[in-house]
């Protein structure tokens, strides 16, 4: 992998091992946690790689691909408050990750998602790895739509901002043969990874969830992830059971017959009981769910559930990872799908064939003026 350093005219040569590093240094994870990811993929110790790590982060560090957290003189707090917020916890979470994107790197930069008086954002996700200066200013922003933000603070906005790596600022999303075809490129998900991971992290007690759930429900076997959301969404009407059988079962079928898989699993994220209901009819012991709140009707907006939002945000924050776990992830165009694909940037993803040609009409964020 060639870089062309910053303000200088050489260029930076990594070789696999160090470039695999360097994607790993996300402003999160510890030399120790570098080690310990690539012994646990390449099947090594993590002793034996720790000097390797120690000197790949070094060269990179001396050439300026990789920094340390720096104190901060200013700091800006972006406040939403979600209570009356129709919107999914993943749209919402979009929303934040692109303020955060947008605001220039010389702001130390703080969430605070309110539901009543919960802010469940702290719940749910680590702090960001700025430091504050003692006595920084404090900008509080509240609207997080982008031409908001531009226009009510335009010295906030980094200069080099881009909407590359943040497909969700598009006015629609886009028809699923185009989504899938934006999303299937993993250079693309790579880039929205570094810039997502450098900013958004869950909370250890979070990823332990997810981790105790994937040793004991998938193991080593290759997993199909199904993110089943109501059809109508896309304007389609269609009963759980013909869902299931016409449209989930074949998706299915062909990744099995095309990957020559054998003793796999599926797994199903989803806020309808009756596709669970149907999918465990279909798929049998395959299956893997978890035990969260459910309504039995297609039909029910996943808000309406019986559920706090900081409670449904967990659920759904914790399955989208474990999709985003899965060798295969399956869906329609959504936050969440984009997410898990934005989590894990190496799985394959497949979009249902009644969803291909067709277009939402959700508005996001748009462009920079």
């Amino acid at each position: 992998m060639v870089f062309r350093l910053p303000g200088r005219e050489e260029v930076a040569l990594l070789n696999p091992s160090a470039y695999e590093i360097w994607l790993l240094c996300d402003g999160w994870r510890t030399q120790e946690e570098i080690a310990e990811h690539l012994a646990d993929r390449y099947q090594l110790s993590a002793d034996e790689l720790r000097s390797d790590v120690e000197d790949a982060i070094a060269r990179t560090e001396a050439l300026g691909l990789i920094e340390g957290p720096r104190t901060k003189s200013r700091s800006v707090t972006l406040t939403l408050q979600t209570e009356n917020d129709t919107r999914g916890f993943f749209a919402i979470l979009h929303s934040v990750w692109s303020a955060l994107y947008m605001v220039g790197s010389e702001y130390a930069k703080r969430v605070t998602l309110l539901d009543g008086e919960d802010d469940y954002w702290e719940t749910l996700f680590e702090p960001t790895t700025d430091l504050l200066t003692p006595g920084a200013e404090n900008i509080e922003l509240k609207p997080l739509r982008a031409d908001l933000l531009i226009e009510q603070f335009p010295e906030l906005v980094r200069e080099d901002y881009t909407l590359d790596v943040l497909p969700h600022h598009l006015a629609t999303w886009p028809k699923g043969r185009v989504f899938a075809e934006r999303l299937g490129n993993r250079n693309a998900r790579r880039r929205m990874h570094r810039v997502y991971s450098s900013l958004i992290r869950p909370r250890r007690w979070i990823l332990d969830e997810v981790e105790a759930f994937c040793r004991a429900g998938i193991g080593d076997h290759p997993t199909i992830g199904l993110h089943l959301r109501s059809t109508r969404h896309l304007g389609v009407v269609m009963e759980a059971q013909q869902f299931v059988d016409d449209v989930v079962g074949p998706a299915v079928e062909r990744i099995v017959a095309r990957e020559g898989l054998d003793d796999y699993r599926v797994f199903v994220a989803s806020h309808v009981g009756d596709y669970i209901r149907h999918c465990r009819r279909k798929f049998g012991d395959r299956l893997i769910e978890r035990d969260i709140k459910r309504d039995p009707d297609p039909a029910t907006d996943f808000l309406l559930l019986d559920a706090t939002r900081s409670e449904s945000a967990r659920d759904v924050l914790v399955d989208c990872l474990i999709l985003s776990r899965c060798n295969f992830v399956v869906g329609v165009p959504s936050n969440v799908l984009l997410a898990s694909l934005i989590f894990n940037p190496e799985n394959d993803l497949e979009i249902f064939d009644y969803a291909m040609d067709l277009r939402e009409s959700l508005e996001f964020f748009p462009t920079r003026p």
